[in-house]
């Protein structure tokens, strides 16, 4: 997972299908594929590799082994005017938050702030594609995710801990759509991950929308956001690992 070396340089729609077709390959529905792709695509625009294309190998392993479900099918529930909550059914997160995302929009515009929870869900560990669709509908969003976390061990290798972090994005920024950022941990862990072979993932996250003309509390700056034309230089190990998953 070090990002060393040579690198490829791919144009946004070449990486989203490198993605979707790895997912496919692995046993992934092409719905839940593409949402997950999305997904990487936008953490990787933030220059957030470790936790974009540098999980994506993992994704696939996990997939493999029956750690998370190909053919999951998220179900929605009505629990108030403001909640929602979806059952991701142990598949993966990102197909469970685009199917939210309608509603939680629309119930945020209206009522000023509403939240999506996702249940029986792989780890999420950037909302980023999501936070994209909450900026362009002019709205605040806040997002507590468990999501896996690439952590040093002494010798230098990395081990997988699944962390609950919480990130913030602010509507009114100028460099929106989809500014991310993150604003903190909330200390909350779970026993490292150490392998492959294990029990289905069941864990929750929760993303929180907020209309913009609400008075929100003051954050850190933004980091820029790739320019989508400019396309995303990948290393070359990482390529090779995606494409033989």
């Amino acid at each position: 997972m070090k990002d060393l070396g040579e690198e490829q340089h791919l144009a946004a729609a070449d990486l989203l299908a490198l993605v979707q077709d790895s997912l496919t390959r692995a046993g992934l529905s092409r719905s839940a594929a593409d949402a997950v792709a999305r997904n990487v695509l936008a953490t990787e625009r933030r220059g957030h590799r470790r936790i974009g294309l540098g999980l994506l190998p993992h994704m696939i392993e996990h997939l493999r082994c029956g750690r998370v479900s190909g053919g999951a099918a998220p179900r929605l529930t009505d629990i108030a005017p403001g909640a929602i909550t979806v059952d991701a059914g142990g598949g993966f997160a990102c197909p469970a938050v685009a199917l939210g995302l309608i509603d939680l929009i629309d119930r945020a515009r209206q009522l000023g702030v509403a939240t999506l929870a996702i249940h029986n869900a792989y780890p999420l560990a950037s909302p980023a594609s999501g936070f994209d669709r909450l900026a362009v509908a002019g709205l605040h969003g806040i997002a507590i995710v468990a999501g896996l976390t690439p952590c040093p061990n002494p010798n230098g290798t990395l081990r997988l801990e699944i962390a609950h972090r919480t990130h913030g994005l602010g509507a009114s920024d100028p460099r929106l759509p989809g500014a991310l950022h993150r604003t903190g941990a909330d200390g909350g862990t779970v026993p490292p991950f150490e392998g492959p072979l294990g029990a289905p993932f069941r864990l929750s996250h929760r993303i929180i929308a907020l209309r913009a003309d609400l008075p929100v509390p003051t954050v850190s700056p933004l980091p820029p956001v790739a320019d989508e034309k400019a396309g995303i230089a990948v290393p070359l190990g990482l390529l090779e690992k995606i494409i033989t998953a």
